[in-house]
Order: C-alpha cells, then structure tokens, then sequence
C-alpha cells in the first residue's frame, strides 16, 4: 500500500485532528499516516460497508459479555461442533465425497458431469465414512452386541430419521428423548475416530472424545480414543504440557521510543540468472510496527552501527531504548559506541 494514492473511510472522527488526541489515537494516526491516505468521515449509521461485518448472523446462545467474564462463562467454554449448526451439518453431509457410493455412481450417470469436493479427505478413508448415514445403518443390523443390547434395554433406543434415511437406530437416555445420539457399531468405531481426528486437524483424545461424543454413542468409545494412535502425532506433537503463556512486558505507546533491531540472512536471490547473497539488518519501532530492511555488505559491528544511524537515526526521532539480542555485532564496542552517545 506504500506509495500508492487512496481513499480511506473512516466513522472514528477523532482520528482527523490531532489536537488533544490520547496516546491512543497518536498511536492510530501515526499509523495510519505511514501510507499518506485521504481521509473522509462517514457516520456511523451511513458506514454500511464496513458495518455489514458487525452484523453478520450469529448463534442464538451467543452471549453478549466481552473480555475476562465471557471468557470465564462455562456455557461458551464449552467446545464447538459442526453439529451444532444445522446448515453447515447439512452442508457437510450432503457433499458429494460423503454420499454413497451407490448415489455418487447414479448422479454421475444422470448428470454426465463430475462433483467436486472441496474438502482435504483421505481417499482410504471415503468409503467408510461415519457421515454417511445408509453405512451406518447397515453396519447397524450386522452388529449382534448392539442388537442385543436393544433387546436388553428397549427404553434406551429407539429409531429416528437422519436426512432422509428412516428407522436409523439411536441412543436416547431414560427421560429424555429430545437428545438422542446415533447408535455406533463396533466395526465403525475406529473408522470414526480416525476420519474425525484428521478432518478436525489431529486434536487431543478429549477435544476428539467431545466432538465424537455428541452425535454418536457406543460405550467403547472413550476407551477406543485413548487407545488410538496417529503416526503423524506421534512424529511431530512433543510430549508434555506444551510451551506455557508468555511473560508480561510493559506497554509503550509512545512512537518510536522503543526500537529493535535485528539481523536476518543470509538469503540467496537471483538476479538475472545469477546468484547473489542478502543479508540485511531489521529496525522496528515496537509501537507503531514500522519496519525498514537495511541491506548491509557484512555483519561487523562497524557496518551495523553506520548503517543504523545512516538509515534510522537520520529519518525517525531518536529511541530511547534499543532492543538487541547478545550477538557480537550489537554488543561489539562500535554499536555500544553509538548506543552511549544517544544516551541509553
């Protein structure tokens, strides 16, 4: 966006006149007045482009709290399931790769052209997919144990429709025939699992125990998910409780008193069929994320500190803190040189 000519609207009016800003808005418009817009106020109530984003369709549950008490609210805490949206259910459940084999091979017949898919699926993994609710049912009938067990406990099953496919059997807690949950079979259990943990992104066994749990029951389920094994974790997920939070930093919202600097490199560019080598040095103001990429020719501490003040220092008010890391070109007597004559 840099040196191109452009209009930007805006409903933020103090954002037009410095005057008596706040470091807030210093921070904004210093930002903003890097890439020399034309700004025009529009109301708020007359901004419809920019408020269409705000009133986009949401939950019905969604809750109206923001910061640390939505955050603590144990309703939205809870993890999210395509199932919870019946037109994305609808939407995944009726793409072509989901379908029957029998239809997919019917349709294609019918309409002499090819569905796409544009979900990332497996191909091994198509066939059995737990989505496709004529399997299921099959399986269902084949199934000895679960028959069985509806022998034993008629009160806890019952048979519903599932997108056009009628008697699917189904799981129902006593007293409470509103949730019901579609009956797995044993030999589709680990097919499930595996289809869910690589279209869900490889989650843990609890975040897969939820997602799996809220639409389909077997009481094998928990422990076949603890039990399961992926060989694409096992090979790039570390052990452990992972990386904790970051530490606290203190908050500067004054421009350009805080500067950071960093070496990059080498990088190998090709400039006419010929290669040439690339390093440069990083300078960021830490409030404002301005950013200049200084070539240089070596990594001295002599060339570092001349090209920072050639580059930096002569453009931009002078920091009052440089951040740098405890290489030799930064911590060499030139650059600290330098660094005493500013005073840090």
């Amino acid at each position: 966006m840099l040196n191109y000519i452009f209009t930007q609207i805006t409903d933020h009016k103090n954002i037009l006149n410095v005057g008596d800003s706040s470091e807030r808005r210093l921070r904004w418009i210093s930002y903003v007045d890097e890439y020399s817009p034309t700004l025009h106020y529009v109301e708020g109530p007359l901004n419809v482009i920019a408020d269409t984003f705000s009133r986009l369709s949401r939950l019905d549950d969604t809750s109206a709290l923001v910061g640390k008490k939505a955050i603590t609210d144990e309703s939205n805490s809870a993890s999210y399931s395509i199932y919870d949206d019946g037109e994305i259910f609808n939407c995944l459940v009726h793409l072509p790769c989901l379908t029957n084999l029998k239809k997919r091979k019917s349709k294609l017949q019918k309409r002499k052209r090819h569905d796409q898919c544009y979900l990332n699926l497996p191909e091994d993994i198509l066939e059995d997919n737990p989505l496709d609710i004529e399997n299921i049912k099959e399986k269902q009938a084949e199934d000895n144990d679960l028959q069985q067990s509806v022998i034993r406990h008629p009160e806890w099953f019952s048979h519903n429709s599932v997108n056009e496919v009628t008697e699917v059997l189904c799981y129902t807690k006593p007293g409470d025939k509103a949730n019901w949950k579609i009956a797995l079979p044993h030999e589709l259990i680990i097919p499930t699992i595996r289809w869910y943990h690589q279209v869900t992104g490889h989650p843990g066994s609890k975040r897969l125990n939820d997602l799996i749990s809220k639409r389909y029951y077997n009481r094998d389920l928990r422990r076949h998910i603890e039990n399961f094994n992926c060989d694409h974790c096992q090979r790039n997920k570390l052990d452990g409780k992972g990386y904790g939070l970051l530490p606290e930093r203190e908050v500067r919202s004054i421009p350009f008193e805080e500067c950071a600097v960093d070496l990059i490199g080498p990088w190998i560019v090709q400039v006419r069929g010929r290669p040439h080598e690339f390093d440069a040095l990083t300078c960021i103001d830490t409030v404002t994320n301005l950013v200049e990429l200084i070539r240089v020719d070596d990594k001295t501490s002599e060339t570092i500190s001349r090209r920072y003040a050639q580059c930096w220092l002569s453009q931009y008010p002078w920091p009052q803190r440089c951040v740098h890391d405890p290489g030799g070109e930064f911590t060499g007597a030139e650059f600290q040189t330098l660094l005493q004559k500013l005073s840090y």
